[in-house]
Protein backbone atom coordinates (compact mmCIF):
# COMPACT_ATOMS: atom_id res chain seq x y z
CA UNK A 1 0.00 0.00 0.00
CA UNK A 2 1.70 3.10 -1.10
CA UNK A 3 2.21 5.78 1.81
CA UNK A 4 0.13 8.59 2.16
CA UNK A 5 1.00 12.14 1.45
CA UNK A 6 0.76 14.44 4.75
CA UNK A 7 -0.66 18.08 4.87
CA UNK A 8 -0.23 20.35 7.21
CA UNK A 9 -3.51 22.66 7.61
CA UNK A 10 -5.34 24.36 10.45
CA UNK A 11 -2.23 23.55 12.46
CA UNK A 12 -2.73 19.68 12.53
CA UNK A 13 -1.66 17.21 10.21
CA UNK A 14 -4.17 15.65 7.92
CA UNK A 15 -3.81 13.12 5.05
CA UNK A 16 -3.54 14.72 1.61
CA UNK A 17 -7.02 13.77 -0.75
CA UNK A 18 -6.93 14.31 -4.25
CA UNK A 19 -10.76 15.73 -3.86
CA UNK A 20 -9.52 18.52 -1.63
CA UNK A 21 -8.66 21.86 -2.94
CA UNK A 22 -6.30 24.47 -1.03
CA UNK A 23 -8.82 27.85 -0.04
CA UNK A 24 -8.68 30.91 -1.96
CA UNK A 25 -5.05 32.80 -0.91
CA UNK A 26 -5.46 35.45 1.80
CA UNK A 27 -5.32 38.73 0.32
CA UNK A 28 -5.54 41.36 3.40
CA UNK A 29 -5.68 40.69 7.30
CA UNK A 30 -6.64 43.57 9.51
CA UNK A 31 -5.42 43.14 13.10
CA UNK A 32 -7.20 44.08 15.81
CA UNK A 33 -6.75 43.75 20.10
CA UNK A 34 -8.40 39.99 19.96
CA UNK A 35 -9.41 39.32 16.60
CA UNK A 36 -8.50 39.51 12.65
CA UNK A 37 -11.02 40.19 9.65
CA UNK A 38 -9.13 38.38 6.68
CA UNK A 39 -10.18 38.86 3.18
CA UNK A 40 -9.58 36.12 0.71
CA UNK A 41 -9.77 36.16 -3.01
CA UNK A 42 -10.21 34.39 -5.70
CA UNK A 43 -11.32 34.80 -9.78
CA UNK A 44 -14.44 32.56 -11.37
CA UNK A 45 -15.38 32.66 -14.85
CA UNK A 46 -18.96 33.39 -15.52
CA UNK A 47 -21.08 30.88 -17.72
CA UNK A 48 -24.31 31.88 -18.14
CA UNK A 49 -24.47 35.15 -16.84
CA UNK A 50 -23.37 33.65 -12.94
CA UNK A 51 -20.46 31.99 -11.31
CA UNK A 52 -20.42 30.13 -8.21
CA UNK A 53 -17.11 30.98 -6.10
CA UNK A 54 -16.10 28.34 -3.45
CA UNK A 55 -13.91 29.27 -0.05
CA UNK A 56 -13.04 25.90 1.83
CA UNK A 57 -11.83 24.85 3.92
CA UNK A 58 -12.11 28.21 6.37
CA UNK A 59 -11.46 27.95 9.76
CA UNK A 60 -14.20 26.11 12.08
CA UNK A 61 -14.24 29.29 14.61
CA UNK A 62 -14.84 32.01 11.93
CA UNK A 63 -18.19 34.11 13.10
CA UNK A 64 -21.29 33.83 10.71
CA UNK A 65 -22.38 36.88 11.24
CA UNK A 66 -19.17 38.76 9.68
CA UNK A 67 -18.88 36.78 6.76
CA UNK A 68 -19.57 39.46 3.84
CA UNK A 69 -18.80 39.05 -0.33
CA UNK A 70 -18.43 41.24 -2.64
CA UNK A 71 -17.31 41.01 -6.52
CA UNK A 72 -14.99 43.21 -8.96
CA UNK A 73 -16.45 45.57 -11.95
CA UNK A 74 -20.09 45.32 -13.20
CA UNK A 75 -20.43 41.82 -11.23
CA UNK A 76 -22.39 41.61 -8.30
CA UNK A 77 -22.04 38.95 -5.28
CA UNK A 78 -25.93 38.29 -4.82
CA UNK A 79 -25.69 35.84 -1.66
CA UNK A 80 -23.66 33.05 0.33
CA UNK A 81 -24.53 29.71 1.55
CA UNK A 82 -22.19 28.87 5.09
CA UNK A 83 -21.90 25.18 6.01
CA UNK A 84 -19.34 22.91 7.58
CA UNK A 85 -17.73 19.69 5.45
CA UNK A 86 -15.37 17.47 6.63
CA UNK A 87 -11.20 18.66 5.36
CA UNK A 88 -11.25 15.16 3.42
CA UNK A 89 -14.10 14.63 0.81
CA UNK A 90 -12.63 10.70 0.33
CA UNK A 91 -12.14 10.21 4.28
CA UNK A 92 -15.15 7.34 4.12
CA UNK A 93 -13.68 5.41 1.55
CA UNK A 94 -9.94 5.78 2.57
CA UNK A 95 -11.25 4.69 6.02
CA UNK A 96 -12.75 1.56 4.85
CA UNK A 97 -9.65 0.47 2.70
CA UNK A 98 -7.51 1.17 6.19
CA UNK A 99 -9.97 -0.96 7.84
CA UNK A 100 -9.80 -3.69 5.05
CA UNK A 101 -6.23 -3.13 5.07
CA UNK A 102 -5.61 -3.82 8.93
CA UNK A 103 -7.83 -7.34 8.69
CA UNK A 104 -5.49 -8.20 5.57
CA UNK A 105 -2.58 -8.11 8.22
CA UNK A 106 -4.27 -9.78 10.87
CA UNK A 107 -4.58 -12.55 8.46
CA UNK A 108 -0.62 -12.67 7.75
CA UNK A 109 -0.60 -12.48 11.23
CA UNK A 110 -2.16 -15.14 12.34
CA UNK A 111 -0.83 -17.68 9.64
CA UNK A 112 2.42 -16.71 10.26
CA UNK A 113 1.89 -17.21 14.14
CA UNK A 114 0.72 -20.73 13.10
CA UNK A 115 3.77 -21.42 10.84
CA UNK A 116 5.94 -20.72 14.52
CA UNK A 117 3.63 -23.04 16.17
CA UNK A 118 4.21 -25.79 14.04
CA UNK A 119 7.90 -25.44 13.90
CA UNK A 120 8.14 -25.26 17.92
CA UNK A 121 6.04 -28.63 17.79
CA UNK A 122 8.29 -30.50 15.30
CA UNK A 123 11.08 -29.18 17.01
CA UNK A 124 10.11 -30.04 20.47
CA UNK A 125 9.25 -33.65 18.82
CA UNK A 126 12.70 -34.10 17.21
CA UNK A 127 14.31 -33.03 20.85
CA UNK A 128 12.61 -36.15 22.59
CA UNK A 129 13.48 -38.40 19.93
CA UNK A 130 16.68 -37.17 20.19
CA UNK A 131 16.88 -37.72 23.87
CA UNK A 132 15.55 -41.17 23.22
CA UNK A 133 18.19 -42.14 20.76
CA UNK A 134 21.24 -41.10 23.22
CA UNK A 135 19.95 -43.22 25.98
CA UNK A 136 20.39 -46.52 23.45
CA UNK A 137 23.00 -45.57 21.90
CA UNK A 138 25.01 -45.01 25.90
CA UNK A 139 23.65 -49.06 26.47
CA UNK A 140 24.96 -50.06 23.07
CA UNK A 141 28.49 -48.42 23.57
CA UNK A 142 28.90 -51.12 26.11
CA UNK A 143 28.97 -54.37 23.87
CA UNK A 144 32.19 -54.83 22.29
CA UNK A 145 30.88 -55.69 19.26
CA UNK A 146 28.89 -52.34 18.70
CA UNK A 147 28.15 -51.01 15.06
CA UNK A 148 28.50 -47.16 15.11
CA UNK A 149 27.69 -46.26 11.69
CA UNK A 150 23.29 -46.42 11.67
CA UNK A 151 23.90 -44.24 14.80
CA UNK A 152 26.56 -41.74 13.10
CA UNK A 153 23.66 -41.21 9.92
CA UNK A 154 20.89 -41.03 12.66
CA UNK A 155 22.75 -38.23 14.53
CA UNK A 156 23.83 -36.67 11.72
CA UNK A 157 20.49 -36.41 10.16
CA UNK A 158 19.03 -35.53 13.60
CA UNK A 159 21.13 -32.44 13.63
CA UNK A 160 20.83 -31.33 9.97
CA UNK A 161 17.23 -31.71 11.19
CA UNK A 162 17.18 -29.40 14.01
CA UNK A 163 19.56 -26.78 11.85
CA UNK A 164 16.18 -26.47 9.47
CA UNK A 165 14.46 -25.76 12.65
CA UNK A 166 16.26 -23.07 13.42
CA UNK A 167 16.46 -21.38 10.10
CA UNK A 168 12.34 -21.84 9.20
CA UNK A 169 11.95 -20.61 13.15
CA UNK A 170 14.63 -17.99 12.75
CA UNK A 171 13.35 -16.77 9.26
CA UNK A 172 9.28 -16.11 10.81
CA UNK A 173 9.82 -14.40 13.41
CA UNK A 174 11.27 -11.92 11.26
CA UNK A 175 8.58 -11.97 8.96
CA UNK A 176 6.14 -11.72 12.65
CA UNK A 177 7.87 -8.87 13.56
CA UNK A 178 7.78 -7.16 10.33
CA UNK A 179 3.74 -8.28 9.96
CA UNK A 180 2.77 -7.04 13.49
CA UNK A 181 4.88 -3.50 12.96
CA UNK A 182 2.87 -3.52 9.88
CA UNK A 183 -0.25 -4.18 11.54
CA UNK A 184 0.19 -1.37 14.08
CA UNK A 185 0.80 1.02 11.35
CA UNK A 186 -2.28 0.21 9.82
CA UNK A 187 -4.36 0.15 12.58
CA UNK A 188 -3.10 3.99 13.91
CA UNK A 189 -4.41 4.95 10.34
CA UNK A 190 -7.68 3.74 10.23
CA UNK A 191 -8.30 5.16 13.98
CA UNK A 192 -6.96 8.28 12.38
CA UNK A 193 -9.65 8.06 9.94
CA UNK A 194 -12.18 7.00 11.73
CA UNK A 195 -14.59 9.45 10.70
CA UNK A 196 -15.92 10.14 14.37
CA UNK A 197 -12.25 11.71 14.51
CA UNK A 198 -13.21 13.84 11.60
CA UNK A 199 -11.79 17.32 11.74
CA UNK A 200 -13.95 19.82 10.19
CA UNK A 201 -13.84 23.11 7.85
CA UNK A 202 -16.33 25.76 6.96
CA UNK A 203 -17.34 26.24 3.20
CA UNK A 204 -18.66 29.30 1.94
CA UNK A 205 -20.16 29.96 -1.35
CA UNK A 206 -20.86 32.59 -2.88
CA UNK A 207 -23.29 33.35 -5.73
CA UNK A 208 -22.35 35.70 -8.58
CA UNK A 209 -24.35 37.80 -10.88
CA UNK A 210 -21.92 38.36 -13.28
CA UNK A 211 -23.41 41.16 -15.58
CA UNK A 212 -22.54 40.44 -19.02
CA UNK A 213 -18.62 39.86 -17.32
CA UNK A 214 -16.95 36.98 -18.48
CA UNK A 215 -14.61 36.80 -15.44
CA UNK A 216 -14.82 38.49 -12.28
CA UNK A 217 -13.11 38.86 -9.09
CA UNK A 218 -14.52 37.34 -5.88
CA UNK A 219 -13.31 39.02 -2.50
CA UNK A 220 -14.60 37.28 1.06
CA UNK A 221 -14.21 38.64 4.58
CA UNK A 222 -14.64 37.39 8.06
CA UNK A 223 -13.88 37.71 11.78
CA UNK A 224 -12.15 35.29 13.59
CA UNK A 225 -11.06 35.39 17.12
CA UNK A 226 -7.67 34.63 18.48
CA UNK A 227 -5.18 37.16 16.86
CA UNK A 228 -3.85 40.07 18.70
CA UNK A 229 -0.96 43.22 18.67
CA UNK A 230 0.53 45.20 20.51
CA UNK A 231 3.13 48.30 19.50
CA UNK A 232 6.30 48.53 20.50
CA UNK A 233 9.15 51.04 20.10
CA UNK A 234 12.90 51.57 19.56
CA UNK A 235 14.56 54.90 20.64
CA UNK A 236 18.00 55.17 19.35
CA UNK A 237 19.98 58.40 20.82
CA UNK A 238 23.06 59.38 19.48
CA UNK A 239 24.78 62.39 21.15
CA UNK A 240 26.24 65.37 18.55
CA UNK A 241 29.11 66.14 20.76
CA UNK A 242 31.30 62.61 21.04
CA UNK A 243 32.46 62.25 24.30
CA UNK A 244 29.40 64.18 26.05
CA UNK A 245 26.32 62.29 28.23
CA UNK A 246 23.88 64.91 27.77
CA UNK A 247 23.26 67.80 25.87
CA UNK A 248 21.66 67.83 21.68
CA UNK A 249 21.34 64.36 20.28
CA UNK A 250 19.95 62.68 17.31
CA UNK A 251 16.78 60.85 17.54
CA UNK A 252 16.03 57.76 15.84
CA UNK A 253 12.70 56.44 16.94
CA UNK A 254 11.47 52.75 15.19
CA UNK A 255 7.67 52.25 15.40
CA UNK A 256 7.40 47.92 14.93
CA UNK A 257 4.24 45.77 16.12
CA UNK A 258 4.59 41.74 17.69
CA UNK A 259 2.14 40.03 16.21
CA UNK A 260 0.43 37.07 17.41
CA UNK A 261 -2.27 34.34 16.18
CA UNK A 262 -3.71 30.91 16.80
CA UNK A 263 -7.00 31.19 14.32
CA UNK A 264 -6.27 28.17 12.21
CA UNK A 265 -5.29 29.61 9.21
CA UNK A 266 -1.76 30.80 8.19
CA UNK A 267 -1.74 34.54 6.91
CA UNK A 268 0.91 33.48 3.64
CA UNK A 269 2.18 36.81 2.09
CA UNK A 270 -0.66 38.85 3.46
CA UNK A 271 -1.28 42.51 3.29
CA UNK A 272 -1.87 43.07 6.88
CA UNK A 273 -3.20 45.77 8.28
CA UNK A 274 -2.80 46.73 12.12
CA UNK A 275 -5.81 48.54 14.26
CA UNK A 276 -6.06 50.07 17.82
CA UNK A 277 -9.89 50.00 17.51
CA UNK A 278 -11.67 47.40 19.53
CA UNK A 279 -14.73 46.48 17.86
CA UNK A 280 -17.63 44.87 19.87
CA UNK A 281 -19.99 42.52 17.78
CA UNK A 282 -22.81 42.94 20.34
CA UNK A 283 -23.66 47.02 19.55
CA UNK A 284 -27.08 47.84 21.43
CA UNK A 285 -27.75 50.89 22.45
CA UNK A 286 -28.34 51.00 26.61
CA UNK A 287 -31.77 51.88 27.31
CA UNK A 288 -32.49 54.55 29.61
CA UNK A 289 -33.51 53.81 33.09
CA UNK A 290 -35.18 55.56 35.99
CA UNK A 291 -31.91 57.85 38.04
CA UNK A 292 -32.78 57.75 41.79
CA UNK A 293 -31.59 60.29 44.44
CA UNK A 294 -31.13 59.34 48.32
CA UNK A 295 -29.47 60.86 51.15
CA UNK A 296 -28.78 60.69 54.56
CA UNK A 297 -26.53 63.53 57.92
CA UNK A 298 -22.97 62.27 57.55
CA UNK A 299 -22.02 64.69 60.70
CA UNK A 300 -20.24 68.25 60.12
CA UNK A 301 -16.80 67.17 60.19
CA UNK A 302 -14.32 67.53 57.42
CA UNK A 303 -11.48 65.63 56.69
CA UNK A 304 -8.32 66.15 54.62
CA UNK A 305 -7.09 62.72 52.84
CA UNK A 306 -3.86 62.43 50.87
CA UNK A 307 -3.17 60.38 48.09
CA UNK A 308 -0.53 60.29 45.23
CA UNK A 309 -1.23 60.42 41.84
CA UNK A 310 1.15 59.34 38.74
CA UNK A 311 2.99 62.74 37.62
CA UNK A 312 6.19 62.15 36.46
CA UNK A 313 8.02 58.60 35.72
CA UNK A 314 11.43 57.08 34.84
CA UNK A 315 12.33 53.57 34.48
CA UNK A 316 14.71 50.79 33.21
CA UNK A 317 13.81 47.18 31.60
CA UNK A 318 15.34 43.77 30.12
CA UNK A 319 17.08 44.11 26.52
CA UNK A 320 15.49 42.72 22.97
CA UNK A 321 16.60 42.71 19.28
CA UNK A 322 16.17 45.80 17.30
CA UNK A 323 16.10 46.05 13.45
CA UNK A 324 15.55 48.73 10.56
CA UNK A 325 12.07 49.32 9.71
CA UNK A 326 10.81 50.90 6.76
CA UNK A 327 7.92 53.65 6.30
CA UNK A 328 3.97 52.69 6.66
CA UNK A 329 0.74 53.84 5.27
CA UNK A 330 -1.26 55.36 8.45
CA UNK A 331 -4.50 56.78 8.41
CA UNK A 332 -6.78 57.72 11.27
CA UNK A 333 -10.17 56.71 11.91
CA UNK A 334 -11.22 58.89 14.04
CA UNK A 335 -11.15 57.56 17.72
CA UNK A 336 -8.90 54.41 16.68
CA UNK A 337 -5.69 55.08 14.05
CA UNK A 338 -4.75 51.80 11.50
CA UNK A 339 -1.26 51.16 10.22
CA UNK A 340 -0.53 49.50 6.78
CA UNK A 341 2.54 47.27 6.73
CA UNK A 342 5.05 48.83 4.19
CA UNK A 343 5.29 45.07 2.98
CA UNK A 344 3.73 41.41 2.61
CA UNK A 345 4.28 39.35 5.43
CA UNK A 346 3.60 35.69 6.96
CA UNK A 347 2.22 35.36 10.45
CA UNK A 348 2.05 31.44 10.97
CA UNK A 349 -1.09 30.06 13.15
CA UNK A 350 0.97 28.97 16.21
CA UNK A 351 0.64 31.44 18.92
CA UNK A 352 4.40 32.74 18.51
CA UNK A 353 5.26 36.33 18.43
CA UNK A 354 6.24 37.85 15.60
CA UNK A 355 7.95 41.21 15.52
CA UNK A 356 7.40 42.94 12.70
CA UNK A 357 8.92 46.75 12.07
CA UNK A 358 6.56 49.65 10.74
CA UNK A 359 7.76 52.97 10.79
CA UNK A 360 11.37 54.60 11.46
CA UNK A 361 12.11 58.13 11.54
CA UNK A 362 14.96 60.54 12.94
CA UNK A 363 14.24 63.99 14.70
CA UNK A 364 16.73 65.99 16.74
CA UNK A 365 16.19 65.78 20.53
CA UNK A 366 18.09 66.18 23.96
CA UNK A 367 19.41 63.99 27.08
CA UNK A 368 19.39 65.44 30.26
CA UNK A 369 19.86 64.19 33.94
CA UNK A 370 16.72 63.88 35.72
CA UNK A 371 16.09 63.30 39.45
CA UNK A 372 13.06 62.07 41.49
CA UNK A 373 14.23 62.58 44.92
CA UNK A 374 10.54 61.63 46.49
CA UNK A 375 10.57 58.69 44.03
CA UNK A 376 13.62 56.81 43.70
CA UNK A 377 17.21 57.31 45.29
CA UNK A 378 19.23 57.31 41.78
CA UNK A 379 20.02 59.92 38.54
CA UNK A 380 18.64 58.63 35.38
CA UNK A 381 19.56 60.11 31.69
CA UNK A 382 16.32 60.82 29.96
CA UNK A 383 15.84 61.59 26.11
CA UNK A 384 13.15 64.66 25.60
CA UNK A 385 11.90 65.26 22.14
CA UNK A 386 8.62 65.42 20.13
CA UNK A 387 6.29 62.85 18.20
CA UNK A 388 8.31 62.65 14.90
CA UNK A 389 5.66 60.41 13.12
CA UNK A 390 2.68 61.72 11.60
CA UNK A 391 0.32 59.82 13.84
CA UNK A 392 -0.55 59.07 17.43
CA UNK A 393 2.26 56.95 19.69
CA UNK A 394 -0.20 54.09 21.32
CA UNK A 395 0.90 52.73 24.93
CA UNK A 396 3.50 50.14 24.88
CA UNK A 397 7.25 49.16 25.51
CA UNK A 398 10.13 51.12 24.42
CA UNK A 399 13.54 49.32 23.98
CA UNK A 400 16.24 52.14 24.05
CA UNK A 401 19.40 52.13 23.19
CA UNK A 402 22.42 54.87 23.63
CA UNK A 403 25.45 54.96 21.03
CA UNK A 404 24.05 51.86 19.97
CA UNK A 405 24.09 50.26 23.38
CA UNK A 406 21.01 48.73 24.56
CA UNK A 407 20.61 50.53 28.09
CA UNK A 408 16.54 49.07 28.87
CA UNK A 409 13.10 49.46 28.21
CA UNK A 410 10.74 51.96 29.56
CA UNK A 411 6.70 51.85 29.13
CA UNK A 412 5.27 54.64 26.74
CA UNK A 413 2.03 56.32 27.24
CA UNK A 414 -0.02 57.51 24.64
CA UNK A 415 1.01 60.51 22.69
CA UNK A 416 -0.16 62.78 20.43
CA UNK A 417 0.99 63.88 16.98
CA UNK A 418 4.10 66.14 17.62
CA UNK A 419 3.71 65.76 21.52
CA UNK A 420 6.41 65.73 23.99
CA UNK A 421 8.33 62.97 24.75
CA UNK A 422 10.33 61.90 27.61
CA UNK A 423 12.05 58.47 27.63
CA UNK A 424 14.54 56.92 30.14
CA UNK A 425 17.88 55.66 29.10
CA UNK A 426 18.85 54.26 32.74
CA UNK A 427 20.40 55.29 35.83
CA UNK A 428 23.50 56.64 35.52
CA UNK A 429 25.92 55.36 38.30
CA UNK A 430 28.34 58.52 38.81
CA UNK A 431 25.89 60.48 39.64
CA UNK A 432 24.66 59.96 43.21
CA UNK A 433 21.26 60.99 45.72
CA UNK A 434 20.19 61.26 48.89
CA UNK A 435 17.12 62.56 50.25
CA UNK A 436 16.04 62.80 54.15
CA UNK A 437 13.29 64.44 55.81
CA UNK A 438 14.09 67.01 58.09
CA UNK A 439 12.72 65.62 61.89
CA UNK A 440 14.20 68.03 64.22
CA UNK A 441 11.47 70.10 66.16
CA UNK A 442 14.08 72.75 66.82
CA UNK A 443 15.16 73.15 63.19
CA UNK A 444 11.40 73.02 62.10
CA UNK A 445 10.25 75.95 64.28
CA UNK A 446 13.43 77.75 62.86
CA UNK A 447 12.42 76.79 59.15
CA UNK A 448 8.59 77.40 59.73
CA UNK A 449 8.63 79.81 62.48
CA UNK A 450 4.91 80.35 64.46
CA UNK A 451 3.48 78.02 61.73
CA UNK A 452 5.24 74.89 63.46
CA UNK A 453 2.81 73.33 65.78
CA UNK A 454 -0.42 74.31 64.78
CA UNK A 455 -3.09 72.07 64.34
CA UNK A 456 -4.54 73.23 61.32
CA UNK A 457 -0.99 73.46 59.23
CA UNK A 458 0.88 70.45 57.93
CA UNK A 459 4.88 71.08 57.35
CA UNK A 460 7.11 69.27 55.12
CA UNK A 461 10.48 69.72 54.89
CA UNK A 462 13.23 67.95 53.18
CA UNK A 463 17.17 67.97 52.36
CA UNK A 464 18.53 66.77 49.11
CA UNK A 465 22.41 65.72 48.64
CA UNK A 466 23.67 65.44 44.79
CA UNK A 467 27.00 64.21 44.44
CA UNK A 468 29.30 64.06 41.15
CA UNK A 469 31.69 60.95 40.45
CA UNK A 470 32.57 61.92 37.34
CA UNK A 471 35.10 63.68 35.77
CA UNK A 472 32.65 66.37 33.66
CA UNK A 473 29.87 68.65 35.41
CA UNK A 474 26.38 67.23 35.42
CA UNK A 475 23.19 69.52 34.94
CA UNK A 476 20.69 67.81 36.74
CA UNK A 477 16.82 68.62 36.49
CA UNK A 478 15.84 67.55 40.16
CA UNK A 479 11.99 67.04 40.25
CA UNK A 480 10.11 67.38 43.66
CA UNK A 481 6.20 66.71 44.03
CA UNK A 482 4.73 69.63 45.19
CA UNK A 483 0.49 68.25 46.85
CA UNK A 484 -2.35 69.89 44.26
CA UNK A 485 -5.22 70.76 46.64
CA UNK A 486 -8.61 70.24 45.00
CA UNK A 487 -10.27 72.54 47.19
CA UNK A 488 -10.33 76.21 47.25
CA UNK A 489 -10.21 76.08 51.18
CA UNK A 490 -7.08 73.64 51.18
CA UNK A 491 -4.09 76.24 50.64
CA UNK A 492 -0.96 74.78 49.67
CA UNK A 493 2.31 76.55 49.59
CA UNK A 494 6.03 76.47 49.41
CA UNK A 495 8.01 78.39 52.02
CA UNK A 496 10.41 80.28 50.59
CA UNK A 497 12.72 80.77 53.29
CA UNK A 498 13.39 77.58 53.97
CA UNK A 499 13.73 76.44 49.98
CA UNK A 500 16.32 76.65 47.92
CA UNK A 501 16.33 79.61 45.39
CA UNK A 502 15.92 79.11 41.66
CA UNK A 503 13.10 77.07 41.64
CA UNK A 504 10.53 76.81 39.06
CA UNK A 505 6.84 75.61 39.49
CA UNK A 506 4.72 73.72 37.33
CA UNK A 507 0.98 73.97 39.30
CA UNK A 508 -0.60 71.75 36.87
CA UNK A 509 1.62 69.13 37.23
CA UNK A 510 2.15 69.64 40.87
CA UNK A 511 5.91 69.71 40.44
CA UNK A 512 9.17 72.37 41.95
CA UNK A 513 12.08 72.09 40.05
CA UNK A 514 15.92 72.95 40.20
CA UNK A 515 18.56 72.60 37.67
CA UNK A 516 21.83 72.69 39.62
CA UNK A 517 25.04 72.01 37.70
CA UNK A 518 27.74 69.98 40.05
CA UNK A 519 31.45 70.40 39.64
CA UNK A 520 33.59 67.17 39.16
CA UNK A 521 33.63 65.38 42.13
CA UNK A 522 31.59 67.85 44.00
CA UNK A 523 28.24 68.20 45.61
CA UNK A 524 25.09 70.16 45.68
CA UNK A 525 22.47 70.52 48.49
CA UNK A 526 18.95 71.59 48.24
CA UNK A 527 16.42 72.26 50.67
CA UNK A 528 13.07 71.86 50.05
CA UNK A 529 10.06 73.17 52.34
CA UNK A 530 5.68 73.48 51.97
CA UNK A 531 2.69 73.72 53.95
CA UNK A 532 -0.90 72.60 53.79
CA UNK A 533 -3.45 75.14 55.51
CA UNK A 534 -6.66 73.99 56.98
CA UNK A 535 -9.63 75.49 57.93
CA UNK A 536 -10.59 75.44 61.12
CA UNK A 537 -13.15 72.52 61.33
CA UNK A 538 -11.17 70.30 59.24
CA UNK A 539 -8.80 67.20 60.38
CA UNK A 540 -5.93 65.49 59.56
CA UNK A 541 -6.06 61.52 58.09
CA UNK A 542 -2.58 59.94 57.38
Amino acid sequence: MAAPTPLIAFGFTLVASAAQAAPPPIDRVVVFGDRAQVTRATDVTCEGGSARAVFFPLPESLDERTVRAEASGKALAVGTSLSTRPLEQDRDARAEAARAAVRETEVQVAALRARKARIDARREAVVGLTNYAESILREDLRDPKRDLRNWTQTLDRTRAEMVRFSESRAEVKVALRTALRELKQRQTRAQLLDPKRAERGRAVEVAVDCKGAKRATVRLAYVVPGASWQPEYDLRTTPKAAKASTGPAQIEWVTSAVISQSTGEDWTDAQVVLSSARPWLGVSAPEPRMLKLSAQAAGKRKVLVSATEKRDRVAGGKKTAGKRASSATVADAGTAITLTLPQRITVASDGRPYWVPIDSKTTAGTIEYVALPGKAAGIWQVARFNNPVGYPLLAGRVHAYRRGTYMGDDALEHHGIGAPIEASLGQDAQLRLERAPITDKKALKSLFGGLFGQDRVITRAYEIVLKNGSTAPATINVRELLPVSKNAAVKVAITKSATTTGFAIDKERGIVSWTPTIAPGGETRINYAYTVTLPEDWTVRN
